[in-house]
């Protein structure tokens, strides 16, 4: 009675506001035959390190995150936080 362990990566999906969202499966196999599964979601924002994540993940990150959807990203968290602090927008 040997018991296995498989991860894959079930779905990649691009968000509107092109975040890269993973959902990771993780079965449990016993002797061939899976026994149970579970699931677990990660989403990324343009520009995060993504560095320990499938290579399906990063080439999609390498297409979809140009210098100029990262830059949009970092003025969007920045008008944000000025907001979210009461602070005029530029």
């Amino acid at each position: 009675m040997a018991y296995t362990e498989q991860k894959s990566i079930a779905s990649i999906n691009v968000t509107s506001v092109n975040s890269i969202e993973v959902l990771e499966v993780t079965s449990i196999l016993k002797d061939g035959v899976e026994v149970t599964q579970t699931n677990k979601r990660f989403a990324f924002m343009p520009g995060e390190d993504i560095s320990a994540m499938d290579d399906r993940v990063k080439a999609i990150a390498a297409l979809v995150w140009t210098p100029e959807v990262i830059a949009a990203w970092n003025e969007r968290k920045a008008q944000s936080a000025q907001a979210y602090a009461g602070l005029p927008t530029a």
